[in-house]
């Protein structure tokens, strides 16, 4: 596609310059930013007719999915309309977010491969073959983060996990990242008795489904939760206890 000339608008006190860009979306161009205190890899996303980011610092990679969140609305208005729609505004907030998780989501699996001594799967999450996000020697390992008050556990998800695990000899394991605390839920056959004797199992209601929110993370700090849904009993535990009892520290 052939590169042209834009002026790109950059920062609260806005500096103009001329930078190549390519098409992006009807209305709008990609192109790298011009503040060269950032690295070449992240790109802005421009109003074409205008030169103002309507995006700034989007990762390479994120670029196809990037466009299929913006690609619903029309990008071709004027900057005024575009600035006083709702739709468009939700988008790119919807946007930003997506990135922001993204991010976060990368720091929370190496946290974990350095944690275990394992590896981050490449093109993890990808419904296609499902590579998960961690796996080490022991554990095959579901990562997720929000910032969410709660995050809902689906029975399927975690039946899905335990087939792929067990077909390659492996323990499931699915941490969850709420808002910086993490617990770990794992089937309750995976871990010896002895490691949880000292804790009280608490029983939680879930067949589908069950939550993890602020009352869960408080329970788990001194106790062990113990949920029973159509895959099998799972425990949920403090992430710091699993890394104990994964280590045989306990």
């Amino acid at each position: 596609m052939k590169a042209e000339k834009v002026i790109v608008v950059v920062g609260r006190s806005p500096t103009y310059k001329k930078v190549r860009c390519r098409d992006f979306l009807p209305g709008l161009v990609s192109n790298q930013s011009p503040d060269k205190s950032r690295t070449a890899s992240l790109i802005n996303i421009t109003h074409r007719d205008t030169g103002v980011a309507i995006l700034n610092y989007v990762p390479v990679g994120a670029l196809s999915d990037v466009k299929t969140r913006l690609q619903k609305e029309n990008w071709s208005l004027s900057l005024g309309e575009i600035f006083h729609s709702n739709n468009h505004r939700e988008a790119v907030e919807g946007t930003i977010e997506y990135m922001a998780n993204q991010d976060s989501s990368k720091k929370q699996e190496k946290r974990i491969a350095d944690d275990l001594e394992g590896r981050v799967q490449p093109a993890s999450g990808s419904r296609w073959g499902y590579k998960r996000d961690v796996t080490t020697p022991e554990f095959f390992i579901e990562a997720k983060t929000s910032d969410a008050s709660s995050v809902s556990i689906v029975e399927k998800d975690l039946r899905f996990l335990k087939q792929q695990a067990y077909q390659q000899g492996k323990i499931p394991v699915y941490i969850v990242e709420l808002r910086g605390e993490s617990v770990a839920v794992l089937p309750k056959e995976e871990v010896y008795p002895q490691y949880i004797e000292t804790t009280t199992l608490v029983g939680v209601r879930g067949t589908k489904s069950f939550p993890i929110n602020a009352k869960m993370l408080t329970l788990v700090e001194t106790e062990v939760a113990e949920v029973s849904v159509l895959s099998g009993r799972y425990l949920i535990m403090n992430y710091t206890r699993f890394l104990e009892i994964a280590k045989g520290e306990t």
